[in-house]
């Protein structure tokens, strides 16, 4: 409880000391009750969570010293998952350094600021309501992680697509067009997996489960080096894939794609013929949108 009130004093306003038991009643309540990190506790209550917030009113509103420390956890959190994109995703280094350096350190406190804003005040509607600091549970993980799963989806790297979709960051990036988390075309090597290929008809597709190799979105296999050929090689889509659109500088382009019946391959709108299975689209007006790598034929 001493360690919790030193962190008090340390994060609290500047102009007045707790005039009321009840100004810090709330944070030696859950200092007694919790084993949690006092930084933590201490960053958080300055935050308004686990109280009620009255704004203006010095040791009862939010502390400007807790806000500029959970903002430091955000943009930590932030700068690591920029880095890793970077490294990660094909053209988005590019577009996130267009402007230059300045601009990129501009966006990097930006976005950590209005993180912090919104875990404090609570994420607008449009936002999962887990992304407010109201729903940290000290006992099941430390602040950081929390606020690190907040701002990319999850407390470690590397990224998951589905989980990165609903965070905070994700919105912000394809608000700024830099990044966004869509359906992605990608090719099933038809040499590293023809067994697969021909089995698709009676399965109606094939699962990404069961990719073992040859799943790639480029011009040629990784795996054994063959080029992708329409008339062999299968295309599926790769849900929840991190990309950047050639409208934002990046190499993936819109596509409208037809998805076979009979295997789920997926071909240009222009044939009338699945060209792997021969088999005819069963509704000719259905297509299916997706994200195409330039580089791929």
């Amino acid at each position: 409880m001493s360690a919790a009130l030193l962190v008090a004093l340390a994060l609290g306003p500047r102009t007045a000391f707790p005039h009321a038991p009840e100004d810090v009643a709330s944070l030696v309540d859950v200092a007694m009750r919790m084993d949690v990190e006092a930084l933590d506790l201490g960053i958080a209550w300055g935050c308004g969570w686990g109280r009620i917030v009255s704004p203006g009113h010095g040791w009862r509103g939010r502390w400007d010293a807790a806000m500029l420390a959970l903002c430091s956890l955000a943009e930590r959190s932030v700068d690591r998952t920029l880095r890793w994109l970077s490294g990660t995703v094909a053209g988005f280094a590019a577009a996130l350094h267009a402007a230059g350096g300045s601009e990129h350190r501009y966006r990097l406190v930006g976005y950590a600021q209005q993180i912090a804003m919104e875990l404090s005040l609570g994420p607008p509607e449009d936002r999962p309501p887990r992304h407010a600091l109201v729903s940290w549970l000290p006992d099941d993980c430390r602040l950081a992680a929390f606020v690190a799963t907040a701002v990319r989806g999850a407390a470690r790297l590397p990224l998951r697509g589905g989980a990165f979709a609903t965070s905070m960051l994700a919105a912000l990036l394809r608000e700024d067009q830099l990044l966004r988390v869509d359906a992605a075309e990608f090719s099933v090597c038809h040499v590293c997996n023809a067994e697969l290929i021909a089995r698709a008809p009676y399965h109606h597709g094939i699962e990404l489960s069961n990719l073992r190799r040859g799943l790639h979105d480029l011009a040629r296999c990784p795996d054994c080096g063959t080029s992708t050929d329409p008339a062999r090689t299968y295309r599926l889509a790769r849900k929840n894939w991190l990309l950047v659109p050639a409208d934002w500088a990046g190499p993936y382009a819109a596509a409208d794609r037809r998805r076979c019946p009979a295997c789920g391959n997926l071909f240009p709108t222009g044939r009338e013929r699945c060209p792997l299975c021969l088999h005819p689209p069963s509704n000719s007006r259905r297509h299916t949108f997706i994200w195409v790598r330039r580089s791929s034929p």
